[in-house]
């Protein structure tokens, strides 16, 4: 039975790319470990909510936080890519909570 397991564990990972779902799984991964990426600091005031044509959108608390975590964009950007490679992310956008959105 272990010897059936492993054999299909090898496989699921194919099986993912062939479905395009390699790149999702990557995502909700990254969600889940964002204090990994970001820091715990940042990662209490912050979230990533999706990933859209290869840009991650992450929500803020706060306009200075937007600001502050726009200057390490590129930081992230390369971060990101290099932990989470199937996600195939671009750029990333922060955002203000929409909550916390006026105007």
């Amino acid at each position: 039975m272990a010897k059936s397991a492993d054999r299909i564990g090898s496989i699921i990972p194919g099986v993912l790319k062939q479905l395009g779902l390699e790149g999702r799984i990557e995502e909700e991964k990254l969600k889940r470990q964002w204090a990994s990426v970001a820091g715990e600091a940042i990662a209490k005031v912050s979230r990533p909510v999706r990933v859209r044509d290869g840009v991650l959108y992450v929500e803020v608390e706060s306009g200075a936080w937007v600001q502050e975590l726009s200057f390490r964009r590129r930081q992230f950007v390369e971060l990101i890519r290099d932990r989470y490679r199937a996600i195939g992310l671009k750029d990333i956008r922060f955002e203000l909570k929409r909550g916390d959105r006026r105007g």
